[in-house]
């Protein structure tokens, strides 16, 4: 292959980063490996919500009622369901004191279709309640409506958590629905035409701990969730700080995830905090929108990125069902005219719930292909396996699972809804092989035995000093590059289909100023240069490199090759892929990048040993297409 480069300004040392797509030669059949020795978070359920629309069911003629409600309660295999906070038990004050409460004064006959519907749920094996809050009753609001915002009054909280702590216990003692999991607001960092209320943090934990005293005082068990702000990357920035500082105001981490997202930083909440997280809403489909196979695809992958990435423990869909109107639901239906439809995303949702079930434990999975999203998950004696296939073209793949078992293979694809297409017999250190469709999503489940002999790696690259080996800092640090200096050598080469840009940027840095920023048009292969000083290239006293990267969750693959004094390249032991959104530190050692045995130029003096001063850094991903990456502060360092 013959390159040709193009610099901007002076170019007096060896090229120190270069960005290539698309020049990564996988074997003839790439690999799903497994690794359950990396174990993640505890699967609580799937399910959705009747909120609104509670009443489309609620007035079907059966048997076409009976038939929607198996679906969804039966079929699918959901276990968790999402009510709308019954606002008209408590429509007006029930007396002047927010400590003495007035039952003849409340009101639990305003709710039938959903009372109804819970208990239908429950009678088909849904285990867990919630109820969300779109509103307070208007007299405890600022603006005195139930739409428009407005917040509790202050004078009201005592208020608001007595008509809560009511609602909850009357539902339970009265209708025989257990509350088991409560949220003050829906969606507190939005004002809308419809029931609305808008929360500060503070507030949220003023409101909170109202909620907390009373439900001590009256021995209710029900668990808090929230903020459910309308995406995950303000729930992280703006509420966690304070609704998870002692005393904690939830017991679980709930977000939707409309707005702007950061999933790996929810895998880190949870982590640093240890406290579940939800994601109890979210839809794609809007009025008139297409209902085919891609938008269901989207859900699913939405679902998998929250679970392998984000590491939600529950995922929560917008709306069991909906009216034609607005179709957003699993099904659609039309409750006086005793019609329903289930859609495609309903079958792609099903091939989660009906397979991981609550108590199952996701463990490592990673594809060779970027093209491919998937999940693994194992309870017990059974192995549940997710993979997403958005590509126009089938894919072949070898399952390198450590263990022995027979997985059933379900399929959902424009011509398929969930269907067992076949099964697969899984045995350790032998060849088993899988197809998978074009546009489709494949879910294998069955018995499948752990061999603990059988080792398969998959790669750890994506860390940060804080999660390596329990160390928090180096004492020896380099800074190989800050990009903070505009006479910085920046330069790019592309192959004759693509295009690249190479330039410093203010649009997004971790630190300082300004950061490098690559946009690219692939259809063979780019690249993008920067040159140091040789004063930062002597790495022989270091034990690691670390740079900043901005991801974009694009699931795209990538590695990294060390060229020495010697012009020998080593390379990374295995690839990772970009599963994050914002900035992240990666971290790795230098002693496992390996001397490369694919490739080497044919004027290097290989001898295995990585050798000061390096003159270059190669980054590459393998994937085709086009987008944007973000560098910043590339360091090398020791302990």
């Amino acid at each position: 292959m013959i390159r040709k480069f193009m610099l901007v300004g002076s170019f007096p040392f060896l090229l120190l980063m270069i960005l290539i797509v698309s020049i990564t030669t996988y074997a003839a059949t790439p690999q799903l490996v497994i690794d359950p020795s990396q174990r993640f978070q505890t699967i609580d359920g799937f399910g959705a919500s009747i909120a609104f629309l509670s009443n489309e069911v609620f007035v079907m003629k059966e048997p076409y009622r009976s038939e929607v409600l198996d679906l969804l309660f039966k079929d699918l295999g959901t276990t968790i369901l999402r009510l709308r906070t019954n606002v008209d038990t408590e429509f007006t004050n029930d007396n002047d004191d927010p400590f003495v409460t007035n039952w003849e004064n409340l009101n639990f006959k305003k709710d039938a279709a959903q009372v109804w519907t819970a208990k239908q749920a429950l009678a088909r094996g849904v285990k867990t309640i919630v109820s969300s809050t779109w509103s307070a009753p208007p007299w405890m609001k600022t603006n005195n409506m139930l739409h428009d915002g407005g917040h509790v009054r202050p004078e009201c909280i005592e208020e608001f958590a007595e008509w809560v702590t009511a609602y909850v216990k009357g539902y339970n003692e009265i209708h025989g629905i257990p509350i088991d999991v409560f949220s003050l607001t829906n969606e507190p960092d939005l004002a809308t035409a419809y029931d609305s209320m808008l929360v500060t943090p503070d507030e949220y934990v003023q409101i909170s701990q109202a909620i907390r005293r009373r439900f001590e005082k009256e021995k209710i068990n029900t668990r808090l969730t929230g903020p459910e702000t309308m995406g995950s990357l303000h729930t992280i920035t703006e509420y966690v700080p304070t609704l998870l500082a002692e005393p904690r105001s939830v017991d679980i981490l709930g977000t939707h995830l409309y707005a702007e997202n950061d999933l790996p930083g929810l895998a880190r909440t949870a982590e640093k905090y240890q406290i579940p997280v939800w994601v109890t809403e979210w839809s794609k489909l809007k009025k008139n929108e297409e209902k085919g196979i891609d938008e269901s695809l989207t859900l699913a992958t939405m679902i998998n990125d929250a679970l392998a990435i984000g590491n939600v423990n529950a995922f929560l869909y917008w709306g069991y069902w909906w009216n034609e109107t607005t179709p957003e639901g699993l099904i659609i239906a039309s409750g006086f005219d005793s019609w329903y439809e289930t859609t495609k995303r309903y079958y792609m949702f099903k091939q989660f719930s009906k397979f991981i079930r609550p108590g199952a434990v996701r463990i490592a999975a990673q594809s060779d292909l970027s093209n491919l999203k998937v999940s693994a998950y194992q309870n017990g004696d059974n192995l549940t396996v997710v993979i997403i296939n958005k590509s126009n073209s089938a894919k072949k793949l070898e399952l390198a699972f450590p263990g022995e078992g027979n997985l059933s293979i379900y399929e959902t694809s424009a011509d398929k809804d969930c269907e067992k297409i076949g099964a697969i017999k899984i045995l350790s250190k032998s060849s088993n092989t899988l197809n998978v469709p074009a546009n489709s999503i494949i879910t294998l489940d069955g018995p499948w035995k752990h061999d603990s002999s059988v080792k398969y790696t998959i790669n750890k690259l994506n860390t940060d000093e804080s999660s390596l080996n329990g160390k928090s800092s180096f004492t020896q640090r380099l800074t190989v590059a800050d990009f903070e200096q505009n006479d910085s050598q920046l330069g790019s080469y592309n192959g004759p289909n693509s295009q690249v840009s190479v330039s410093l940027t203010n649009e997004t840095v971790y630190e300082g100023s300004q950061a490098v920023k690559v946009e690219f048009l692939s259809k063979d292969w780019i690249g993008a240069t920067l040159s140091l000083s040789p004063s930062v290239a002597d790495w022989s006293k270091m034990t690691h490199i670390s740079f900043w990267m901005y991801g974009n969750s694009s699931g795209n693959p990538f590695n990294f090759v060390l060229e020495d004094n010697n012009l020998e390249q080593f390379q990374f032991s295995s690839p990772a892929r970009i599963d994050w959104t914002g900035w992240k530190q990666l971290l790795f050692p230098l002693s496992d990048f390996k001397s490369r045995t694919d490739w080497q130029a044919s004027n290097a003096k290989v001898d295995g040993t990585l050798d000061s001063p390096i003159k270059g850094i190669h980054f590459f991903t393998s994937n085709s297409g086009q987008g944007t990456v973000y560098f910043d502060k590339i360091e090398v360092l020791a302990p």
